[in-house]
């Protein structure tokens, strides 16, 4: 049988993400006993940690579980279990909504010019980001009314996994030019 870990249901502390492949030494088992029970598994079995609140690199010996265990033996009943994790937090940034393809005889004016961009790093990350690092626009090709658009996030540092944007309509008005 081949050993898995479900990496989502790992029982992470908050804040923390996994960062690395988790290692299974040895990944595979034989099971020993009778072959209709062990026919009715599926080929690959997945392990538990009893592990509660992780928050640092794991590495520890894990209990193969076995359903019938007055029937089946596990060779080996355990094995050992490694990964790596990080804590992580999130960053908030304004970041000004860029106007595009509005007619140029009409004059736009945004009730709505900053759009909230979330961002997640990791909790050492030095480095800040400022708003010219994101790209956030309003495309008049895309609006559904004359009053109301959902600006997109087109760009953002390539370096940065998880970026979300508040997600909320903003509020325009044409003022036409004499």
């Amino acid at each position: 049988m081949i050993l898995k870990v479900d990496s989502l249901s790992l029982p992470l502390e908050e804040d923390y993400q996994l960062m690395s492949n988790i290692t299974i030494q040895p990944d595979h088992v034989v099971l020993i006993g009778p072959k209709s029970i062990i026919n009715s598994f599926e080929s690959d079995f997945y392990i538990t940690l009893d592990e509660n609140n992780i928050d640092e690199d794991f590495n520890g010996r894990v209990e193969v579980p076995i359903v019938f265990e007055d029937l089946i033996q596990s060779d080996p009943s355990e094995v050992n279990v490694s990964f790596e994790v990080n804590k992580f937090k999130n960053v908030k940034i304004g970041v000004p909504i860029i106007l595009q393809n509005f007619p140029s005889n009409r004059v736009t004016t945004l009730l709505d010019s900053i759009v909230n961009v979330t961002y997640r790093v990791k909790e050492s990350f030095k480095e800040d980001f400022s708003s010219e690092d994101f790209y956030v626009v309003l495309d008049y090709d895309f609006l559904k009314t004359d009053s109301l658009g959902v600006p997109v996030l087109i760009k953002y540092p390539d370096t940065l996994r998880t970026v979300s944007m508040d997600s909320q309509k903003v509020r325009f008005r044409y003022e036409n030019e004499e």
